[in-house]
C-alpha cells in the first residue's frame, strides 16, 4: 500500500481540460471523442466549402499578381468614389464583392471553430485568439496557392479582411450564447 501512494505522489498531475482524478478519467475522454467529432466535422464541411469558394474561379487580374500593401485598392477605390469617378460601378462592387465578400464567407467558420473549442478551451479571449490565429493560417493558404492560379492576386489585404471575419463570426456566436444566457437567468 505504501508502494502505491509513494508511486502516486511521484508522477506529476496530468493536466488537461477534460481531466476528472479518479476511474471516470477514461469515460471523460471517451464522451469528449463522442461529443466533439461531429463539430469538427462541421468545420470541416465548412473548410471544404471556403476552399471551393476560394479556388474554384479563375481571375481577371491584369495588374501584379502579388498585393502587398494592404487596403491599397480600397482607399483607391474610396477616393475614386468620392471623386466621382465614371468607373464608380465598378469601385463600388469591387468594395462590396472583394471586402465584404470576404468579411462574411469566413463568418461561418469562426462560428464553427468557436463550436468546437468551446469546451475545450474555455477562457473566452484564448479562444478567440486561436480562431484568429486558424482563421488567419487558412486564410494566408488560400492567398499562398492564388499564385499558381492564373488571373488571381495574392493579397495582404484579403488575409486580414478573412480573419477578421472569421473572429466577428465567432464574436458573433459568443454574443448570441451570452444573451441567451442571460436571459434564462432573468427568467429562472
Amino acid at each position: 500500500m505504501s508502494n502505491q501512494i509513494l508511486f502516486r505522489s511521484a508522477l506529476p498531475p496530468y493536466r488537461c481540460p477534460w481531466y476528472t482524478p479518479g476511474p471516470l478519467f477514461w469515460s471523460n475522454i471517451m464522451h469528449l471523442k463522442r461529443t466533439t467529432w461531429p463539430r469538427w466535422l462541421i468545420v470541416g464541411i465548412i473548410v471544404i466549402l471556403l476552399t471551393l469558394i476560394a479556388q474554384g474561379h479563375e481571375g481577371n487580374a491584369l495588374g501584379p499578381k502579388i498585393r502587398l500593401i494592404p487596403f491599397e485598392e480600397y482607399a483607391a477605390a474610396t477616393m475614386g468614389l468620392l471623386r466621382g469617378w465614371e468607373d464608380a460601378d465598378r469601385w463600388l462592387s469591387f468594395v462590396l464583392i472583394d471586402g465584404i465578400g470576404n468579411l462574411v464567407v469566413f463568418m461561418p467558420l469562426g462560428a464553427a471553430l468557436d463550436y468546437a473549442l468551446r469546451d475545450t478551451i474555455t477562457p473566452i479571449s484564448r479562444r478567440i485568439r486561436v480562431i484568429a490565429l486558424l482563421g488567419g493560417a487558412l486564410s494566408s493558404t488560400y492567398e499562398i496557392t492564388q499564385l499558381w492560379i492564373p488571373g488571381r492576386i495574392t493579397a495582404i489585404d484579403d488575409v486580414i479582411i478573412n480573419t477578421a471575419g472569421t473572429v466577428l463570426g465567432a464574436a458573433f456566436v459568443l454574443a448570441l450564447r451570452l444573451h441567451r444566457e442571460k436571459r434564462i437567468q432573468r427568467i429562472t
